[in-house]
């Protein structure tokens, strides 16, 4: 059972809504067998971590991408499933503080958003670069 609490803390990474943080950790912690998962992801299309299905970068009918690597190995291995939710990230973030979704994907952690979301640690570290041509001045 420690594996499913271990798998779920690791998903909660991305970050979830309060509430469903609290309701993950006491199913992981009720029976396995018993319990069953189901959460709402919402996402965007966001290439190459998140690829929208039937798109310019993916012609297949399910998403794919980095983040979708990730959620089917963690819920596979927690036995869960998940639906998602493909909106505009403000539309996102509101159905997460409203409770409708129960985690989102690649979302920065700022003070307004700690007030009603659990950032349960880093899932990816990645750096950033701007390049421009070398004949380009702002």
């Amino acid at each position: 059972m420690h594996v499913v609490l271990v798998v779920l803390s690791l998903l909660l990474s991305f970050s979830v809504g309060a509430k469903t943080n609290q309701a993950l950790t006491e199913s992981a912690t009720s029976s396995a067998e018993a319990e069953t998962c189901h959460l709402k992801v919402q996402t965007v299309h966001y290439p190459p971590l998140a690829m929208a299905p039937n798109s310019a970068f993916n012609t297949t009918n399910q998403w794919l991408g980095l983040n979708f690597t990730y959620l089917d190995a963690l819920f596979n291995e927690a036995n869960c499933s998940y639906s998602i939710y493909a909106t505009p990230l403000a539309r996102g973030l509101n159905l997460l503080e409203q409770g409708v979704v129960d985690m989102t994907l690649n979302l920065s952690k700022t003070e307004e958003r700690e007030k009603y979301l659990a950032f349960v640690g880093v899932h990816r570290i990645e750096k950033i670069i701007l390049a421009a041509h070398r004949d380009f001045s702002p």
